[in-house]
């Protein structure tokens, strides 16, 4: 009986490369921000954003009150800027999880 087959395990430099979307730009784009403050989120969102045109709305609240989600939908210009977006929101510590 031969040994079973070691499973084919991801490289780790594969999990920092997100996946290319197939996207024409500029186009709207949605971003879901999770943390414990919405307040903390909206003023972070407003210091990044400056003038950038966009909608914020309040989503929903975790059933222990513990977080809170902030959708944010606005327009990107490149793939470069939605990557870049993604990258300065969640490197904010307002912002436990985005989605």
């Amino acid at each position: 009986m031969s040994a079973p087959e070691e499973p084919i395990l991801p490289n780790s430099d594969d999990h920092d490369e997100q996946p290319e979307l197939d996207l024409a730009y500029p186009c709207q784009w949605g971003y879901r921000l999770i943390g414990p403050d919405g307040d903390e989120i909206q003023r972070m969102l407003a210091a990044v954003l400056g003038n950038r045109p966009h909608q914020i709305t309040i989503g929903q609240t975790s059933s222990g009150g513990k977080y809170v989600s902030i959708n944010l939908q606005l327009e990107v210009k490149s793939e470069e800027d939605r990557k870049s977006l993604f990258q300065t929101l969640s490197l904010s510590p307002a912002v436990k999880v985005i989605l």
